[in-house]
């Protein structure tokens, strides 16, 4: 992606504010053909791909990103919700570039 995704984080027991920013890149696996074509629809479709990873970044909190797997569990996230919106395993990894919490 080119830019980061920013998202405010569900409100926790701490009752504070928290941002996320996020910034990732996608895995595909398979042929060239295979591979063009999803290219093609995720760029073509950015906006509901940034949506998917907003919506799944403001059902997180604070402490649920700052645990030890917090990272890991988002981005198995992501993941799934990439693959289940362009009905593709061949979408096979989240990388994380930059991520920021505060």
């Amino acid at each position: 992606m080119d830019s980061p995704v920013r998202a405010n984080l569900l409100v926790d027991k701490d009752k504070e504010i928290h941002i996320a920013e996020i910034n990732l890149s996608v895995g595909i696996d398979g042929n060239k053909e295979d591979i063009e074509i999803i290219l093609a629809n995720m760029n073509s479709r950015i906006t509901t791909v940034r949506d998917i990873i907003n919506c799944i970044l403001r059902k997180k909190t604070f402490e649920e990103l700052k645990k030890a797997d917090g990272i890991k569990n988002l981005k198995n996230e992501i993941l799934n919700e990439l693959r289940k919106e362009f009905n593709s395993n061949l979408i096979s990894e989240i990388y994380v570039n930059d991520f920021f919490i505060q």
